[in-house]
């Protein structure tokens, strides 16, 4: 059982998977769930969250409240924030880039730097539906694209995050009206379809995982991610070099 009352708007998972944060649909505050101890913890910030996100190999959770983006540590306590001056629909994180991936009202993708400084403006695709948006970051440590979903639509959009930004369709082939769509490192999208987990190959085709294929979820969907040892900031290091 959740400690506050009524059900979940979003949901973030650590690198290292330790530890998952939640936004309460309710009153919009944001609790952590450690995952080895079963404990939660209310953050200290204002009620009226409503986007969240882990980053960055200290496992910072980044969220959105009323159009400012917030930095809070492992501790928990408020380290950084940000005002965009804007809607934000929806925030993922690139960790081959470092750097936080902000959906903007106006179309536009912002690139904000793990030091909560805006780097770079992009204008979005069209995405088809009029659901929420969902965006999660693919194949981090090569040729890195975003995949962009509405709830209840089977038609994905994949945006290239280098080079020209280049976008390719993807649809959800035997999915009926997919939520929480989110894709991993390898491309691959798992989806809520009917309160059933489904999964989907890079094409788009329907595929099994055997510890995960049609097991009871909710309208949320995140998968967790595991860290990586190759490090390049690590190995860009002096003494690092032969």
């Amino acid at each position: 059982p959740y400690p506050f009352e009524g059900g979940v708007s979003d949901i973030a998972l650590n690198a290292s998977a330790t530890a998952a944060s939640v936004i309460a649909s309710q009153s919009g505050e944001v609790w952590s769930l450690d995952l080895v101890e079963g404990r939660w913890t209310k953050a200290g910030l204002p009620a009226g969250a409503s986007r969240l996100t882990y980053g960055g190999r200290r496992n910072t959770l980044f969220v959105l409240h009323a159009g400012t983006l917030q930095a809070l540590d492992e501790r928990g306590q408020l380290s950084g924030q940000l005002g965009i001056g804007q809607d934000i629909d929806a925030i993922s994180y690139n960790a081959g880039a470092r750097e936080l991936l902000v959906a903007s009202g106006d179309n536009k993708l912002l690139r904000v730097s793990h030091k909560l400084q805006v780097t770079a403006h992009d204008s979005l695709p069209e995405i088809p539906g009029r659901g929420r948006l969902n965006l999660s970051v693919t194949r981090n440590d090569a040729e890195p694209s975003l995949v962009l979903s509405r709830d209840g639509s089977t038609q994905l959009v994949n945006l290239a995050l280098t080079g020209t930004g280049g976008t390719r369709p993807l649809r959800l082939r035997a999915a009926a009206s997919p939520t929480a769509v989110h894709a991993n490192r390898r491309g691959r999208v798992f989806a809520s379809d009917h309160g059933r987990l489904s999964a989907y190959n890079t094409a788009g085709q329907r595929t099994r995982v055997p510890s995960l294929d049609g097991l009871p979820v909710g309208p949320l969907v995140k998968v967790s991610r595991t860290v990586n040892d190759f490090d390049r900031v690590r190995l860009d290091r002096k003494e690092l070099r032969s």
